[in-house]
């Protein structure tokens, strides 16, 4: 349902920018609770300045261009330290700024033992995001300590490609102990785990979409 909706609201916003007359309509759905949910593009999410800088708000209040810096307002500050907090985040597909320093460091920093369940770190590219997750990891720690990690995945189920996980997770296993990250494989062989998570004393995350995406994991922490 928001698919189609996010449909019928990017033809409608394209008609707005070649009628300035059309009428802005709030795009959006109500669940079984009766809670509104607004509909937005990823393009309105992340430039909502040049998105919506030639249309009028939808409080009727004039939207007048602003420039995408404001000379006049000094920068705020950098924030030199994360505030962590329990929450659910949800991003969309193709979506850009997300990697694993914003989304799950600062939650691991500092950690001696993080445990990673999921069950298809098989193919090769999840492998490789599995590496990288282990050198974001390795970069944040200082180089006299060490991390336990385990991996708690699913051996594959073809003889063939099952070699070659485990030659990949073998030479993960290596490069993850040059660099002070101690690695432990595990194989679930009750193959009944479906759920992708992270763990570490006092955290825990439901990683919805993680190692087998390209494009960055999905995050409900």
């Amino acid at each position: 349902m928001r698919l189609a909706i996010e449909g019928r609201k990017r033809v409608k916003d394209q008609i707005l920018r070649i009628d300035d007359t059309m009428t802005d309509v709030r795009f959006g759905y109500t669940d079984a609770s009766g809670e509104w949910h607004d509909v937005t593009t990823l393009e309105e999410d992340e430039y909502p300045a040049l998105y919506r800088q030639d249309r009028q708000r939808m409080d009727d209040e004039p939207n007048t261009p602003s420039p995408l810096v404001d000379t006049d307002v000094e920068p705020a500050p950098r924030a030199t330290s994360v505030i962590l907090k329990e929450g659910h985040h949800e991003f969309q597909e193709n979506q850009r700024g997300l990697s694993y320093e914003k989304l799950i460091l600062p939650y691991l920093d500092g950690a001696a033992e993080v445990t990673i369940t999921d069950p298809y770190i098989r193919l090769y590219h999840q492998v490789r995001n599995l590496m990288e997750l282990i050198e974001v990891i390795a970069r944040s720690k200082s180089l006299e300590d060490e991390v336990k990690l385990q991996l708690i995945t699913i051996e594959h189920d073809e003889p063939e490609k099952a070699q070659i996980q485990l030659k990949n997770l073998y030479q993960v296993k290596q490069a993850a102990e040059s660099a002070g990250i101690m690695l432990d494989v595990a194989f679930d062989n009750t193959r009944t785990i479906h759920d992708r998570s992270m763990n570490r004393p006092g955290f825990h995350a439901a990683v919805l979409l993680a190692a087998s995406s390209f494009n960055g994991p999905f995050v409900s922490a």
